[in-house]
């Protein structure tokens, strides 16, 4: 007769499973960053992130769902929203339980620059105008591509104060604070 070792710890299952994934790898950094601030590791969710290399929407969707979507509680993905989105696109995602977020202004970077700019206007730029600001900006401080870096520059404050007023943080934070 085998006796189990008393101090041994059970592998515990996740309570809640998300699925997080990013247009890029500047997403896929951001959404790491946000589960690092508000998901513990006792809090029972597990969350795993990837992101899709970029291209259109629907390529974005169908990388989503060839991953796996149905073996996760919550699965979403974060967007620029300087790409139309097809009604098809739209339902297609709908049809897999994929919540699209997109990131308002234009891309990332224009969300970056409305968390940290207290006179951000949105108004007339595009995705180049907004990548060159950040990068002249900010971009000397992080490296966009490892979430560690974002503790530099966006403090838990800050990003509690995008909540307030920014749809895509409180999009996004809806999804990490429930868990």
């Amino acid at each position: 007769m085998s006796r189990s070792n008393p101090w041994k710890l059970k592998p515990q299952k996740a309570k809640f499973t998300i699925l997080a994934f990013g247009e890029g790898q500047t997403e896929d950094a951001f959404l790491r960053y946000l589960g690092s601030l508000y998901i513990s590791r006792e809090s029972g969710v597990s969350i795993k992130y990837n992101y899709a290399g970029g291209k259109d929407p629907i390529y974005i969707i169908d990388r989503v769902i060839k991953y796996g979507t149905n073996i996760y509680d919550k699965v979403f993905v974060l967007l620029d929203s300087d790409k139309i989105i097809l009604k098809t696109t739209w339902q297609k995602a709908k049809d897999h339980n994929i919540q699209i977020i997109q990131s308002i202004p234009c891309c990332i970077e224009g969300l970056f620059l409305s968390i940290l700019k207290k006179d951000f206007k949105s108004g007339g730029k595009n995705s180049k105008q907004y990548k060159k600001e950040f990068e002249d900006n900010y971009s000397k401080k992080m490296n966009k591509m490892d979430y560690l870096t974002y503790y530099k520059i966006f403090s838990k404050e800050k990003i509690e104060v995008a909540y307030l007023k920014i749809k895509t943080i409180k999009d996004l934070l809806a999804i990490f604070k429930t868990c």
